[in-house]
């Protein structure tokens, strides 16, 4: 009984953990945005595409297809600008 319960649990922790290492969400939107977003190397300019994407978001409702689009190329903007160093 106890072997069984054993190696119940280790089943489940294998199928937890291969689940865990599915591939990943792909980002809502279009992946030639993000290619933009990452290829730029002026911070300011990032800043911009950054802002723009948050003031966007306020015209749609939180959650949504759209805002949830405009917060992901926004925190890509933002993931960018760390990678570079505009926030020294």
């Amino acid at each position: 009984m106890r072997t069984m319960l054993c190696r119940g649990l280790i089943l489940v922790t294998l199928v937890l953990i291969l689940g865990a290492c599915a591939a990943p969400t792909p980002l809502p939107g279009s992946p030639q945005v993000y290619a933009d977003i990452n290829s730029l190397t002026n911070c300011r300019e990032l800043q911009e595409t950054f802002d723009r994407a948050y003031d966007r978001m306020e015209g749609y409702p939180a959650g949504s297809d759209m805002w949830r689009t405009l917060w992901s190329y926004g925190k890509t903007a933002d993931a960018r600008m760390k990678a570079i160093g505009c926030y020294r």
